[in-house]
């Protein structure tokens, strides 16, 4: 065959192979996932794939049964090799096929697959809706958190995956929101006669790093089932929550009827509670505590009451040459004088002479081996952060070093400064400064 016969051969075969994938013919069978405004098209109808176009991706389709042919994108159609495949998928779709999803959190993650370690390819705002297509076959366990994972269409054509636990909306996951009383659930039950927790609590009674500030009996989430209200009071908010009954929502969800307040039950002692205040939603997870709230700050107290008198009965005085003398009083108090070497980078110029000393801060465990403990300093006149020092004790003394603020989280001291103020105190009996 010659050159001229091949370069003829060759633009024949091009040009048929372009009336082949641009017309000319169905190319299978598909199912409408989303149908074009003002179109005849309908939600999961299955419909013939009569021409294709890769330029512009879109699909120009007719209904199975009858009716005039459409183009649109190709994202808005599922594709299939024969009808009776189509018809199949048709079948499985009718659950979803008109349901959509609103994303209850921003930038909430649209997954290449129903995994939370998967490939993002897109992020839903707040409020934003998608068009759902499936739902996996069991609900995950992500983190604590319990739902299933539903595929889904965004407006541009992203398709991915979305855990469900950020989903409001869906129908066929757990009834819907039916407005009816589940009040023989044992799930609501368990939920009503609970007193619920931040649970940070939970994280105190297993370190045993009890701040006092923030643990206390009425902080926590108070359901009052014979009145009809659920009480919420935390560090930064409170709220009371008045409701006419309950409706279930999706997978061991409960939402209160005529309150912005839902609960999910994840297992017997924690929950997830969603709500709004002021406009601003807020989700909280919380727990039960079986402890007594009581009887653990009481023990909290005695510790730090041990640990003062430990500190006191080695002498009621501490003198250094070059820091000043501390007297510690029987109450916890103390009178710090001469310290002016220490004024402004440990202590502050406006603190004054007094204040109470506070066993109230703690040693990650990296510290734990170096040092006693951490002892706060809490200056009448300063109306800042405690100074904080670690502690420990050498051969007749204290030895004490600063912790600059930036080293403590939620009252933990994480790490020595890279270049702390060391100050060693001699302990003596005396009554005055």
């Amino acid at each position: 065959m010659t050159f001229r016969h091949l370069s003829t051969v060759i633009v024949i075969s091009v040009f048929v192979s372009v009336l082949v994938s641009c017309g000319g013919g169905s190319q299978g069978s598909g199912v409408v996932l989303w149908p074009p405004e003002e179109s005849s098209l309908e939600y999961g109808m299955v419909v013939a794939i009569n021409d294709s176009s890769e330029v512009e991706e879109t699909y120009t389709v007719s209904p199975v049964e009858d009716g005039e042919q459409e183009t649109v994108p190709q994202w808005r159609v599922e594709v299939f090799g024969t009808e009776e495949r189509a018809g199949e998928f048709a079948a499985e779709f009718e659950d979803y096929a008109e349901t959509f999803a609103s994303a209850e959190r921003q930038a909430l993650p649209v997954r290449e697959d129903a995994d939370r370690t998967s490939n993002i390819v897109y992020r839903l705002r707040r409020g934003e809706e998608a068009k759902v297509i499936s739902r996996s076959d069991q609900p995950s366990d992500e983190a604590g958190f319990v739902d299933y994972w539903y595929e889904v269409l965004t407006r541009d054509g992203s398709r991915g995956w979305v855990f469900g636990y950020y989903l409001s909306g869906i129908e066929g996951s757990g009834g819907g929101g039916e407005e009816n009383d589940p009040v023989d659930d044992p799930l609501l039950s368990r939920f009503l006669s609970t007193t619920w927790r931040p649970v940070y609590f939970s994280r105190m009674l297993d370190s045993g790093r009890i701040d006092l500030e923030r643990f206390r009996a009425n902080y926590g989430l108070f359901p009052e089932p014979g009145e009809n209200r659920i009480r919420l009071n935390l560090e930064d908010q409170s709220a009371t929550f008045e409701y006419e009954g309950w409706s279930r929502g999706r997978s061991r969800e409960f939402v209160a009827r005529g309150a912005p307040f839902s609960v999910i039950v994840r297992a017997e002692n924690s929950i997830s509670v969603q709500y709004t205040i002021d406009g601003e939603g807020y989700n909280v997870a919380m727990q039960s505590v079986e402890r007594e709230i009581a009887e653990v700050r009481s023990a909290e107290q005695e510790r730090r009451e041990e640990r003062y008198n430990s500190l006191r009965s080695r002498g009621n005085r501490l003198v250094s040459n070059a820091y000043g003398n501390i007297l510690l009083r029987d109450d916890g108090a103390f009178q710090w004088a001469q310290y002016s070497r220490l004024v402004p980078s440990v202590i502050p110029a406006s603190a004054g002479a007094s204040g109470y000393i506070r066993f109230d801060h703690f040693l990650s465990q990296s510290l734990a081996e170096d040092y006693e403990g951490a002892l706060s300093f809490r200056f009448v006149g300063a109306t800042g952060q405690p100074v904080v020092f670690l502690y420990q004790f050498v051969s007749g003394g204290l030895r004490l070093a600063h912790v600059p603020s930036d080293d403590i989280r939620d009252k933990v001291v994480l790490r020595e400064s890279l270049s702390p103020v060391i100050i060693f105190f001699s302990f003596e009996d005396g009554d005055s400064t």
